[in-house]
């Protein structure tokens, strides 16, 4: 599957023209007021960023998470961080080589 969606360049992988058409990057400040033009996301990536957050702050974070990211979607956190007592509505996927999070089925 690799091959299918990335090339190699050196000894990186990036993605192909295609697929990269198809991948928005969002940078923003997580704890000021988020646009109302976020697009649902199918993937987001907070890794390692709510441990510097207070608890208040952490749950405001999740709470504008949960509000984009699609039924569908996954919530990737960094290894010392969880949605665990912040967010309930989140619920632990683990695979063989990963940890995420997404929305419990309503």
């Amino acid at each position: 599957m690799l091959t299918s969606y990335f090339t190699q360049q050196g000894l990186h992988w990036q993605l192909k023209p295609e697929i990269l058409a198809m991948v928005t990057l969002k940078f923003m400040n997580l704890s000021e007021p988020w646009s109302a033009a976020i697009p649902p996301a199918d993937i987001i990536f907070l890794r390692n960023v709510l441990i510097y957050f207070d608890v208040p702050t952490r749950k405001d974070i999740l709470a504008r998470v949960r509000r984009i990211l699609r039924p569908d979607g996954f919530l990737f956190l960094g290894c010392a961080e969880t949605t665990l007592n912040l967010d309930a509505e989140f619920q632990l996927v683990q695979a063989k080589n990963y940890v995420c999070y997404k929305l419990k089925d309503r």
